[in-house]
C-alpha cells in the first residue's frame, strides 16, 4: 500500500466535505427523530454566507428549523439560530425530539 492509499484508508477520501460539531449533532437528532416519528422529513441545510447548519423539520405541511448553539451551558439546540430559544441540550437527543414533535403537533405515541 503506497503512503496515499494508506492516508485514504485511514481518513477516507480527499474529497469528503469537512464535518463539524454542529453538523453531527443535527444529523444525530435527524435520526432520532425519524426513528420516534415515522412520516417526519428532517433535513440539514447549509448555507453559502458562513452561517451554521440549520435541521428542517417537517410534517404535513408544518416545519420548525432546528440550530445548535454553543453557550455557557455547553452545546444546546435552538430554535433556528436564536441562541436564547432553547429546545434541550445535545445530550438528551430523546427529549429534544419530544419537544420538537409537540411543537409541530406530532401525536406520541406512549413509550415502548
Amino acid at each position: 500500500m503506497d503512503c496515499d492509499s494508506e492516508q485514504n484508508a485511514r481518513t477516507g477520501p480527499p474529497s469528503a466535505p469537512p464535518s463539524n460539531q454542529r453538523r453531527t449533532f443535527l444529523d444525530a437528532l435527524s435520526l432520532t427523530l425519524r426513528e420516534h416519528n415515522p412520516g417526519t422529513h428532517c433535513e440539514v441545510s447549509r448555507f453559502k454566507a458562513q452561517l451554521p447548519p440549520l435541521l428542517r423539520v417537517s410534517w404535513r405541511g408544518a416545519s420548525l428549523d432546528v440550530g445548535c448553539d454553543l453557550g455557557r451551558n455547553g452545546w444546546m439546540f435552538v430554535r433556528g439560530f436564536d441562541p436564547r430559544a432553547v429546545l434541550g441540550p445535545v445530550g438528551s437527543l430523546t427529549g429534544v425530539a419530544r419537544t420538537v414533535a409537540e411543537i409541530l403537533g406530532i401525536p406520541q405515541s406512549p413509550p415502548r
